[in-house]
C-alpha cells in the first residue's frame, strides 16, 4: 500500500536524530534502557509519518541558522527550543550506539563516546531531532524538496519511542473511505478536486489533470488528532485490538475539509490488508483517482462535526 517516493541521495552537511515521547510514558523514562525504540533514516521517518513536511522545513531552517548561512530558504518556519538535556543525549548516543552496531554490522563496533551530538533541532511531536557526528557516513541531499546544507558526510537518523494506546483513550470519531464521505456530504465536489490535486502530486505523476486547485495546509495536524486518527483506523477500518499505535501510519496529510481530516494511512502490522486489490483507476464524484489502491486515502470524521451540523 506504500507508495514509492522518489529520494535524492547524495552528500550534505548533516545528521539529524530524532527520539519520541508518547502520551503514556513518563518524561523520566528517557535513562530507562528498557524503553521500546525505533530507529529509522530522516527518509523513511517522513514517508511513514513521524515527521511532516513541516517538521522538515523547521529542521533545515535550524540547520541553516547553526552553520550560519545568511541566505536561508526556510527563514523564520523554526519555533523550537534549542537546548537537549544532558538524559536525553546520553540516552540517545546509548540507544543510537546499540542500533548500529546491531543493525550495521559495522567492521569497527561504535560506542556512546563516539556519537557526538553537534546540533539541537528540537521537539517535534515527541521526536527530537539533533545533528550527530560519528565514525562512518553518506548523506542524504534532498527529502521531498527540503534542501539542506552541507558540511561532512553525515547521515540523518531518527529514533521514535513505539507509541502505545492508553486503556483510557476513547474514540471520538468516525474513518471512512473517500467514496463514502462524499456520499456523506462530508466532501464537496470542489474539495474532492483539491483533494486529487495533491494526491497527483503526491504520487509524483507528470500529468495532473487538477493542477493548481489543490489548498496545501497552513498548519500540521495536532499530536491529538494524528493519535485519533490512528485509533480509528485500527479500530474501525483494520478491525484489530492492537495497543501499538505504531502499526498505522500517517504518510500524507492532505488537509482538513469541512472539519474533516483527510490524509493517506498505511497499516503495518504485518498481515495482509483485507480490501487490497489493485485498481487502474477510481472515481468518486466525478473526480478520477490514477492507481488509487496504491494510495489509501481516508477521511476522519469527528463526531463533534454531527452535533455542530444538528
Amino acid at each position: 500500500m506504500k507508495r514509492l517516493v522518489t529520494i535524492i541521495l547524495s552528500l550534505i552537511s548533516a545528521i539529524g536524530f530524532a527520539f519520541a515521547f508518547t502520551g503514556c510514558k513518563d518524561e523520566n523514562t528517557s535513562d530507562n534502557e528498557d524503553v521500546d525504540v525505533r530507529i529509522f533514516d530522516l527518509r523513511y521517518a517522513y514517508e511513514a509519518g513521524y515527521v511532516d513536511e513541516f517538521d522538515l522545513k523547521s529542521i533545515a531552517c535550524r540547520q541553516y541558522e547553526c552553520y550560519g548561512i545568511e541566505e536561508n530558504p526556510y527563514a523564520g518556519t523554526f519555533t523550537q527550543s534549542t537546548h537537549i538535556s544532558a538524559k536525553e543525549e546520553r540516552f540517545f548516543k546509548n540507544k543510537f550506539s546499540e542500533w548500529y552496531n546491531w543493525n550495521l554490522r559495522a567492521a569497527d563496533n561504535i560506542e556512546p563516546s563516539d556519537v557526538e551530538i553537534i546540533n539541537y533541532y528540537g521537539n517535534y511531536d515527541g521526536n527530537v531531532v539533533a545533528e550527530l557526528n560519528f565514525k562512518s557516513a553518506s548523506h542524504i541531499q534532498q527529502i521531498d524538496g527540503v534542501k539542506f546544507c552541507h558540511k561532512d558526510n553525515l547521515p540523518i537518523y531518527v529514533m521514535h519511542y513505539v507509541e502505545y494506546d492508553s486503556d483510557s483513550l476513547l474514540i471520538e470519531g468516525r474513518i471512512q473511505t473517500l467514496e463514502n464521505a462524499y456520499e456523506r456530504g462530508w466532501l464537496t465536489e470542489d474539495d474532492l478536486k483539491s483533494i486529487a490535486c495533491g494526491y497527483y502530486d503526491y504520487m509524483k505523476y507528470e500529468e495532473n489533470p487538477y493542477k493548481g486547485l489543490y489548498e496545501k495546509p497552513t498548519e500540521k495536524l495536532s499530536r491529538e488528532m494524528k493519535t485519533q486518527l490512528k485509533i480509528s483506523y485500527l479500530a474501525q477500518e483494520i478491525k484489530t485490538s492492537t495497543k501499538c499505535l505504531d502499526d498505522a501510519q500517517i504518510t500524507k496529510y492532505f488537509g482538513t475539509y469541512n472539519g474533516n481530516v483527510v490524509a493517506v494511512m498505511d497499516y503495518t502490522g504485518g498481515c495482509v490488508y483485507p480490501n487490497f486489490s489493485i485498481e487502474p483507476a477510481r472515481e468518486v464524484g466525478g473526480v478520477l483517482f490514477k492507481n488509487y489502491s496504491w494510495c489509501a486515502i481516508y477521511i476522519f470524521h469527528p463526531y463533534a462535526n454531527d452535533i455542530q451540523t444538528k
